[in-house]
């Protein structure tokens, strides 16, 4: 692009300059239908119906154009720069290309990718060729389902960008909800490749959705052919350098940020919001259970008192000691019975208390000389 100098703009041509440069949420893509320096009249009648079915982003040229689009491409860009247009279908018939379709898109006014189909003249069919039988009714401007069968638009590369090029040239507005009755069209591409020679074919079909009883809430559907009918024999194929395809790639900063996804954080098939929570494994152990008094007191394995008895008991060589209950104190016997004597009433109680006071034989820390340590016993 050609830089233009902002500071010899007047005010209306910056504004008219903001509003083509790259938004964070672009304008629905016009559709430009450009017709060739001669043209067949299937070719006419094919880029008729698909400027019906583009409606209303669909920009039909009247003029015919001597326009190569693989051999040059300025004129194809200088339309859509004027019209602001992000794709094109262009029609022309030769004796080389018979009855010959290319379809292609922009990007930044350049050429992004194109690609040239010739229709089958034998099997193709218009929309008013089906107007006559047809039961259906397809609005205009409704937004249609896809349905693309082949394993050719995984595997093959060209077919695999034409196909998002086909969603790209039928988007129209973004809508988050979309009603059932609504949806009344659905367009089913279908790719197949012949291993003998390698010829690759996109049969290109609408149908018209029917919504008729079936005695129950859901109503049964059926699909009646609406046209256009065409076998899409593909040609060629030319696409941008990896520059410019990665550029038209790249994802805007601001929506970036919020399809940043969230950790641990998932969505179910129901649209339910699924969480997942990572914790360490709990020792049970040290579980806090809550003391219930109904069910009376019972011997607890954590509890700090049970192990000091059972520790007490087993160093004496004792059996286990009842939760609750206290040991008794030492009491001095009323009688003690010697093998050597046999004493008994008050010499007996006092030989007991002699023994009780005997001096201990830990070491006792020394008293100053001053003090005198008497210990008077009765």
């Amino acid at each position: 692009m050609t830089q233009v100098d902002y500071n010899r703009l007047t005010p209306r041509g910056r504004r008219a300059l903001k509003k083509r440069q790259p938004q964070v949420k672009e304008d629905p893509k016009v559709t430009l239908f450009v017709k060739g320096t001669s043209t067949s009249g299937i070719i006419k009648q094919a880029m008729r119906d698909l400027t019906t079915l583009t409606r209303p982003y669909a920009k039909p040229m009247t003029h015919k154009n001597p326009i190569r689009p693989f051999e040059d491409a300025g004129s194809l860009e200088f339309f859509s720069k004027m019209n602001n247009a992000g794709g094109f279908v262009f029609g022309s018939h030769t004796k080389k290309r018979p009855h010959s379709l290319t379809f292609g898109r922009f990007f930044d006014e350049q050429i992004l990718d194109m690609f040239e189909f010739q229709i089958d003249p034998v099997t193709f069919m218009s929309s008013e060729q089906f107007a006559a039988e047809r039961e259906t009714i397809v609005r205009v401007a409704s937004k249609p389902l896809f349905v693309f069968q082949g394993d050719a638009f995984e595997s093959v590369p060209q077919l695999k960008r034409f196909k998002s090029l086909i969603l790209d040239l039928f988007r129209g507005d973004e809508v988050k909800e979309l009603s059932l009755m609504g949806i009344d069209r659905v367009i089913v591409c279908t790719a197949a490749v012949n291993p003998a020679n390698e010829q690759r074919k996109v049969f290109f079909r609408h149908y018209g959705i029917a919504k008729k009883r079936s005695g129950t809430r859901v109503p049964r559907v059926e699909l009646e052919e609406v046209g256009p009918r065409m076998d899409l024999l593909f040609n060629r194929a030319s696409t941008a350098p990896k520059e410019v395809l990665d550029a038209s790639m790249m994802v805007p900063h601001e929506l970036y940020q919020q399809k940043k996804k969230k950790k641990n954080v998932e969505e179910g098939l129901l649209g339910t919001t699924l969480g997942r929570v990572h914790m360490q494994k709990q020792n049970l152990k040290e579980l806090a259970l809550a003391k219930l008094k109904g069910l009376g007191k019972r011997k607890n394995a954590n509890s700090k008192l049970t192990a000091d008895l059972e520790g007490g008991a087993a160093a004496n060589g004792e059996g286990e000691v009842a939760l609750g209950t206290r040991r008794p104190r030492a009491t001095i016997p009323r009688a003690i019975v010697d093998t050597g004597r046999n004493l008994s009433g008050e010499a007996a109680l006092q030989e007991n208390r002699d023994k009780s006071f005997q001096p201990s034989t830990k070491r006792v820390k020394k008293l100053p000389a001053g003090y005198v340590n008497a210990v008077t016993m009765e």
